[in-house]
């Protein structure tokens, strides 16, 4: 096997590897004044540096000198051994390769009918879905084969110009067209046209098609979301948009055909140039994924193009392991080629694939040198993308989450360092965009990328408690903010312990959630302590209301107490003055009752001590005796007299008397 180095696949490693700074040190190291290089920007220089040291032949020494800049890189994609695979890697397919192109052939037909139709295609797709590639290497090999034929001009003879917009896409544009041109000003003179009139490219393109009536051009644009990643220059947008626009549309010269390819994520930010927008609308083409079979054929018929073989069961065995995912397809060639690497003479074996890593190693591998290749600060952006694209297993395993991009920026600030690193993750197919949102390429990302696994093990309790705020949060704006979708009580300060101890940055809308949950806390404890003041002030108001009617009441109580106390006073005279006489009457009554008692209590005395007597013989009469020791005895109980004992001495001995007979004179007849 030969061992030269791939000039192609060298300066695709290196525009993926170096910025515009570090191939200035690059070329320092070489020799070599990046300022002289005569590219027309990052792209061009690339061009021209790799064309010059195989000129020179001293690319061996130029991969050597990026194999030390960048060693977390993998140059040997740019090495000979690689010269004879059949698969790219993670390097899109380009007009050269052609031959290794399969799978696309149904799209590609698609495409070419769509061109011999309309002079405007664009091509949309997610990152990783091949738009690149069915292009480069399908539709444009295709032209040249003379596929499309417009007005008696075959596409075989069609000049074909492929640019990517870099950071200054005018200055691109003008290289490009005029780069087989004898003028050594050419160049700048076009740049400067198109910078002062956004009818410069058609005007240009009509004097050449003028010159060479049999020659339309067609114009490719790759990577045309470059326009918005790279150039910083909002009027030379709006030109080189404007330029393109008005040459297809124009009517001087009605040949030009042009083709962009765009990433879905980036739709929403071509679509506001007007002149741009309907033919978006109305002339592109959304590539979707492969089929089974598509897949199958872009396994086999590579290999078969090099006379290699794959082992029994192993087309099989990759295809249930890609799956349908999206952006799998340079997921599956990265897979692929590394199974190559390890193949066992002209054989892909299983063993060479278990090797490789399957397809979850192989990308395990290419996101851990993604991410040692940026920056402490990209670094850290590219955590937290990766973070929020992970869905929280809840006893299952975690998986990828789709999230909006603008999710993603938690200020607006950081909106440009998150769509950097969000784009360097796209390009090397570890994520997958479209327009509004993104996810990770594949799970097994997920599941065997070990960086990231330490990642979430640190961060899983807070990443919970950010998902259950982003939710409260959403829910709260979804129905126009209403205070009692707040947060309060434990979870508000569980939020806020959070916040203090680990300051993440929070997504505006997260950010204003929690900020109206402590306003309306705030705003609470202040109408509560208004309320309480209220109370209080009443309360206050009703003591002294009372205590005014306490005071009064003593008041009007002292008066009258004073007023009883004389009233009293003069009673108790008057009572004095009522006492003593009645007192008085009251002796004297009293003495004349005991008096009257005493005279009864001597009767009964008498009569008790006089009714014994009777039993005389010079008396003898018993029931007279008897009667007066009775009434004795009564008058004795009625005074409460001290003569019974005598009185009932008396009866006794009367009734002790033997009975006695009387004599009633006086009747005729019997009593």
């Amino acid at each position: 096997m030969s061992r030269h180095i791939n000039r192609e696949r060298l300066r695709q490693a290196i525009e993926a590897a170096f910025d515009n700074e570090e191939l200035r040190t690059l070329c320092f190291a070489l020799g070599i004044d990046y300022d002289n290089l005569p590219g027309w920007n990052k792209v061009g220089n690339i061009r021209e540096l790799v064309a010059l040291c195989e000129r020179e032949n001293r690319l061996p020494t130029l991969l050597t000198h990026c194999q030390q800049m960048r060693p977390e890189r993998d140059w040997q994609v740019a090495s000979d051994s690689l010269d004879d695979s059949p698969y790219k890697g993670l390097l899109y397919y380009d007009v050269e390769d052609a031959a290794l192109f399969f799978g696309r052939k149904r799209v590609t037909q698609e495409l070419l009918v769509h061109l011999r139709r309309h002079r405007f295609l664009a091509v949309v797709g997610a990152s990783g879905s091949g738009k690149s590639s069915v292009v480069r290497a399908g539709v444009i090999p295709a032209l040249q084969q003379g596929a499309v034929e417009l007005e008696g001009r075959s596409s075989r003879h069609w000049p074909i110009h492929i640019i990517t917009p870099g950071d200054e896409p005018l200055k691109a544009l003008a290289a490009t067209l005029t780069r087989s041109s004898a003028s050594v000003i050419a160049m700048d003179t076009l740049h400067k046209d198109l910078q002062a009139n956004s009818n410069s490219l058609d005007l240009f393109l009509y004097r050449q098609t003028t010159e060479q009536p049999d020659q339309p051009p067609l114009l490719l644009i790759g990577q045309f979301e470059e326009l918005f990643t790279q150039c910083d220059d909002p009027e030379a947008r709006r030109l080189f948009v404007e330029n393109l626009v008005n040459a297809v549309g124009s009517s001087k010269q009605r040949h030009l055909t042009l083709i962009l390819t765009l990433r879905a994520d980036f739709y929403a930010q071509a679509v506001p140039f007007s002149g741009l927008r309907p033919l978006l609308e109305t002339r592109q083409k959304i590539l979707g994924g492969m089929s089974h079979s598509e897949l199958q054929q872009a396994i086999e018929k590579p290999a078969r193009q090099g006379a290699w073989q794959l082992e029994s069961g192993l087309v099989d065995r990759l295809l249930a392991d890609v799956g349908t995912e999206p952006g799998a397809l340079p997921l599956l060639s990265h897979a692929l080629l590394e199974t190559w690497r390890r193949r066992e003479g002209q054989t892909l074996t299983h063993a060479g694939y278990v090797a490789a890593g399957k397809v979850a190693k192989a990308i395990a591998t290419t996101a851990q040198r993604t991410f040692d290749g940026l920056t402490a600060e990209q670094q850290a952006v590219a955590r937290h993308i990766f973070l929020q694209l992970t869905e929280l297993g809840e006893g299952t395993e975690d998986t990828r989450r789709r999230v909006t991009q603008a999710r993603l920026s938690s200020q607006p600030t950081q909106v440009a360092r998150v769509r950097e690193v969000l784009t360097i993750l796209a390009d090397a197919r570890l994520v997958s965009t479209d327009e509004t949102s993104a996810e990770v390429a594949h799970e097994a990302l997920i599941r065997n990328w070990t960086t990231l696994h330490k990642w979430l093990d640190e961060s899983r309790d807070d990443l919970r408690l950010q998902r259950r705020l982003e939710t409260a949060a959403q829910e709260w704006d979804d129905n126009e903010r209403e205070a009692s979708y707040l947060y309060r009580g434990g979870q508000l300060e569980q939020v806020e312990t959070w916040l203090a101890k680990e300051e993440p940055d929070l997504h505006p809308l997260d950010g204003a959630f929690v900020a109206a949950s402590v306003a309306a806390r705030e705003q609470e404890a202040v109408e509560r302590e208004v309320q309480q003041q209220r109370e209080l002030a009443a309360a206050q108001e009703l003591a002294a209301e009372a205590e005014a009617r306490r005071a009064a009441e003593a008041q009007r109580t002292t008066t009258a107490r004073r007023a009883l106390a004389g009233v009293i006073g003069l009673l108790f005279v008057a009572i004095g003055f009522a006492s003593f006489g009645f007192i008085q009457q009251n002796i004297a009554q009293t003495r004349a009752t005991e008096a009257e008692r005493q005279s009864r209590i001597s009767l009964a005395q008498s009569l008790a001590a006089l009714a014994p007597t009777l039993l005389q013989p010079q008396s003898n009469d018993t029931e007279l005796g008897t009667l007066l020791a009775l009434e004795a005895i009564h008058l004795n109980v009625e005074t409460v007299g001290n003569v019974a004992w005598l009185a009932d001495s008396s009866l006794r001995s009367l009734l002790l008397e033997p009975y006695f007979n009387n004599t009633i004179s006086g009747h005729e007849a019997s009593v």
